[in-house]
């Protein structure tokens, strides 16, 4: 399925309520943050993977994405676990450096998959370490 914004699959996950790229009236409008929006196609699990791997591998759908955690990293791996994101924080340098690089590879790649969690995480990280 394709949208008319700048990322062609279906709708992306956001953390935020700015429309996707191609609204760039709209993002004028909203406060002054360093980051935008929080985009992840096909979904959030791709940021989930990349704790694990650093892949491109398309994925057709967030089920292709779960299994494929499932399968090859963490067979009991649910959605909004509180345990498993515990979990996860002990690969999360690897997550934001595999994200970085998915990024720079998202264009050529028709932006599936695609993150930007980590442009999220290392914005907290920058914030915390300014805070006394």
């Amino acid at each position: 399925m394709t949208t008319s914004s700048a990322y062609p699959i279906g709708t992306p996950t956001r953390a935020s309520s700015v429309p996707v790229p191609g609204s760039d009236s709209l993002h004028s409008q909203v406060w002054a943050l360093p980051i935008k929006e929080v985009v992840s196609i096909a979904c959030f699990e791709v940021w989930v993977l990349l704790h694990f791997e650093q892949s491109d591998a398309e994925f057709t759908d967030c089920a292709a994405v779960l299994s494929r955690i499932r399968d090859r990293h963490m067979p009991e791996y649910t959605k909004a676990n509180v345990r498993i994101a515990n979990a996860l924080l002990d690969h999360l340098d690897a997550a934001v450096t595999s994200a970085a690089w998915l990024e720079r590879r998202a264009q050529e790649n028709n932006w599936n998959p695609y993150t930007a969690v980590h442009q999220l995480v290392t914005h907290l990280r920058d914030v915390a370490s300014q805070q006394v």
